[in-house]
């Protein structure tokens, strides 16, 4: 009960008391000091002074009973105890953080909160790098911090999930937690391209006597493809581990061995010493999701960024549909004839020659396919301007059709429009006079006239 004398006051300020009569400031004493392993630079790290720390130093040793820190020559190492109080140091600190920084709204344009994403390296280079750059745009106050994927999240899911914003991961490795798929793709093999034994196609055969180069180093991080090779029957001889896709190419390159990759970590090193190589059976597909505790279901914050990850692979889905509908109207008859009482009427379709397009900041992959697909599609050329505020979905694209050889039918422009137009046009219709609609036409194309403006 409070005494007479301080009835009505205010009670003096002090750390919110912890279990075990210990305070928060021990909390985060101990965090730095398991982390920095030196009293002086847990010091300087959360602002305090040497004696501070040391007397805080102290009072831990004295509740555990244990030193916590012992020298080793010249400085100083954890004690076992010390390594198995660590981690879950760490996620206490990170628990308390999040208690404090919950928001009961959330505003992106003014926002300063950092979201902790667990990925893998596949993870970080197909989802990761879109994910930042939608971020920025509307909330440039917000941070994202990828973490590598550890033994730990896959052993202790429900525990670990409660101390981070989510997860980028494929199917088959967690199943405690909400979910949202954000992009699918396909598994592959990859062998290097002087490998005389493998032929032109894969065989059952080839998956059971080639050594292989393995991405996990126990089995609960198997991928999914392994784990369909296993229940067919195939036990692949690992001779390698690497624990990331994107080394598997380039160590495979000059030696005997084949890997499993996703087909867009495989796309982007294709001929580069390799070759790409489908499965011989049809193989389950991945499914790259964000997974997420059940906690954060409510989260404003979190809802805001699920929805930005639900949208990072809907650009190229759809920009691959808008090729895939113009693709087929290549076959299309280029002309059509109809009888008009005596007279017959005839219309051929014949390419513009050079086009010139704009793509807008707004769904840039997307409206960037409406521009190019239809142009090439009957034989033009184009001059495509990608959007200054967000030109790297654009460029991304071309990449991919580089790869397919119609590079030449597009010359890009990167930077001002007007200082660039001139030569980009020339080279442009350089272009169109090779488009391959025009040569196998047998006539020669009409003059392509200056884009007026900006058609596009």
């Amino acid at each position: 009960m409070p005494s007479a004398d301080n009835e009505g006051k205010a009670a003096p300020h002090r750390d919110a008391l912890l279990s075990f009569g210990l305070e928060s400031t021990h909390l985060q004493a101990l965090h730095a000091l398991l982390s920095e392993l030196s009293v002086t630079a847990a010091a300087t790290r959360l602002g305090r002074t040497q004696p501070t720390l040391s007397k805080s130093l102290r009072r831990l040793r004295r509740h555990f009973g244990d030193p916590l820190l012992e020298r080793g020559g010249n400085s100083y190492r954890l004690t076992a105890f010390g390594e198995r109080l660590r981690p879950l140091v760490a996620a206490a600190v990170t628990a308390v953080d999040r208690t404090f920084a919950a928001e009961t709204t959330f505003s992106p344009e003014t926002s300063t909160r950092t979201f902790t994403i667990v990925s893998s390296d596949h993870g970080i280079v197909t989802a990761g790098a879109e994910l930042l750059r939608r971020v920025r745009g509307p909330a440039p106050g917000v941070g994202l911090r990828f973490q590598p994927v550890s033994a730990e999240l896959l052993e202790h899911e429900d525990k670990y999930l409660r101390t981070v914003d989510g997860v980028l991961l494929p199917h088959g490795y967690l199943s405690l937690a909400s979910f949202a798929d954000v992009h699918t793709d396909r598994w592959v093999c990859v062998v290097s391209a002087d490998n005389k034994s493998v032929g032109d196609e894969l065989t059952r055969q080839d998956l059971e006597r080639l050594p292989w180069i393995a991405t996990f180093a126990d089995r609960a991080g198997r991928p999914p493809a392994w784990r369909q090779l296993e229940l067919l029957g195939i036990t692949p001889r690992v001779v390698a581990v690497a624990d990331s896709f994107l080394v598997v190419p380039r160590l495979v390159r000059g030696t005997d061995t084949i890997g499993v990759v996703p087909g867009r970590v495989a796309a982007a090193q294709d001929g580069d010493g390799i070759r790409v190589l489908e499965f011989p059976f049809e193989m389950v597909s991945l499914t790259e999701a964000f997974w997420w505790h059940p906690m954060h279901d409510a989260d404003p914050g979190h809802r805001w960024l699920r929805g930005v990850l639900g949208a990072v692979d809907f650009d190229m889905v759809a920009s691959a549909a808008i090729f895939d509908l113009f693709a087929g109207l290549i076959t299309t008859p280029p002309s059509a004839a109809a009888q008009n009482g005596p007279l017959l009427d005839v219309t051929t379709l014949e390419p513009y020659g050079v086009i010139g397009a704009i793509a807008p900041f707004n769904w840039p992959p997307i409206h960037t396919a409406g521009k190019l697909a239809p142009a090439l599609a009957v034989g033009n050329a184009v001059v495509l301007k990608p959007p200054e505020q967000a030109p790297l979905s654009v460029l991304r694209l071309i990449e991919l059709i580089e790869l397919i050889e119609l590079i030449e039918l597009i010359e890009l422009i990167e930077g001002s429009f007007l200082t660039t137009w001139s030569t980009s046009y020339r080279a442009a219709t350089r272009s169109a006079q090779r488009s391959p609609r025009t040569r196998s036409s047998g006539r020669s194309p009409s003059p392509a006239p200056r884009p007026r403006g900006c058609p596009c």
